[in-house]
């Protein structure tokens, strides 16, 4: 039998082969790309979990509820930014950065989604200009999780024909072929960017999704907002809506106290935040103000009990609001506090 020369370097592994692109179509998989160099990715209970490095905001994307992880994978390079994320049915309010324009877009055909109080046609996608802003949701009726791309750009970068002005993002329905087009692109980059490729080779994978929205923006239409959100009336009630609930974060919530102070009545506020938010006035206080309770209890200094972050936000009945919490986030409001205290206590250490 012939001796092994166990110091002799063992072959070149040859690189992991990728999955065909359309895959990512039928199902946005973030654990393709957990241990690739190329991207970020990370998997986490809540957008507010995500790490600092992917710039997401605690409250730019908000779950309606826990029945499916968080999922996002970054990938930033020349300017570009580009996102792809799958996460529970939700409501994202979203501004672009001033130097910034965005194209985002469903990954799969069956992309259900209200668009700054429009349905999204299934072919369609959206084009924000610099400094404009977006607030969506996903019926939650419809679908448990969904995916999306977002790619970002500097202005300058960016077709002149993206660059229009006004403070919403615009919705633009184009034909079945030129949105599958964008679609594969952005799967191709992703795993190009997870893969082996330079990133030269990336950036003509992503510029190559900039001439493919370019071509759905001529092949398409705008799709006409309602005419009040045109006249800025259905986002502008939203924001007054919560500029009221932030100003009173502990105290009891009803709908015809809200209508009285807003001077509007009972009918268009349910009518507005159904159309806006996907959740009725108080399904959305509970939501709001669980959320505003593990910000607390995760972030905030002065904050030791679980009692104490559930009283300065309104939750008066410890019993019923722990089983919404857990049953929100999946784990207790105390095991919230625990991971903090434990993270403090390393950094102590530290």
């Amino acid at each position: 039998m012939p001796e092994i020369d166990r110091d002799e370097p063992e072959a070149a592994q040859p690189p992991p082969r990728l999955p065909d692109p359309t895959i990512l179509l039928k199902e946005f998989d973030p654990t393709l790309f957990l241990h690739s160099k190329g991207v970020i990715a990370a998997i986490v209970a809540d957008p507010m979990d995500f790490p600092a490095t992917v710039g997401i905001g605690p409250n730019d994307w908000v779950p309606h509820r826990s029945s499916a992880p968080c999922s996002l994978v970054l990938y930033e390079s020349g300017g570009f930014r580009l996102v792809g994320a799958r996460l529970p049915c939700g409501h994202f309010d979203v501004r672009c950065p001033p130097d910034r324009v965005l194209v985002t877009f469903g990954l799969k055909e069956t992309h259900n989604a209200v668009f700054n109080g429009t349905v999204m046609p299934p072919a369609s996608f959206a084009i924000g200009p610099a400094g404009s802003r977006c607030i969506a949701h996903w019926p939650s009726d419809r679908v448990v999780s969904q995916s999306f791309v977002a790619l970002g750009l500097p202005v300058d970068a960016a077709p002149a024909e993206w660059r229009a002005t006004g403070d919403l993002c615009t919705l633009y329905e184009t034909t079945t072929t030129a949105i599958r087009d964008l679609r594969l692109l952005a799967a191709k980059a992703f795993l190009s960017a997870a893969g082996l490729a330079t990133p030269e080779q990336v950036e003509a994978e992503i510029r190559r999704i900039v001439e493919a929205t370019t071509t759905a923006l001529r092949r398409g239409r705008v799709v006409p907002a309602p005419s009040a959100l045109g006249a800025r009336g259905y986002l502008d009630l939203v924001d007054r809506i919560d500029a009221y609930l932030a100003a009173n974060p502990s105290e009891p919530v009803r709908l015809e106290d809200v209508a009285a102070a807003l001077k509007v009545s009972r009918r268009t506020i349910h009518n507005v935040m159904i159309r806006v938010r996907g959740l009725t006035l108080l399904a959305y206080v509970r939501l709001i103000r669980l959320r505003a309770v593990r910000l607390d209890l995760l972030r905030s200094p002065d904050v030791r009990l679980v009692k104490q972050a559930a009283m300065r936000n309104g939750f008066l009945h410890q019993g019923r609001f722990s089983k919404d919490y857990t049953d929100l986030f999946g784990e207790s409001p105390s095991a919230t506090l625990e991971r903090r205290s434990t993270v403090d206590a390393k950094t102590a250490r530290e």
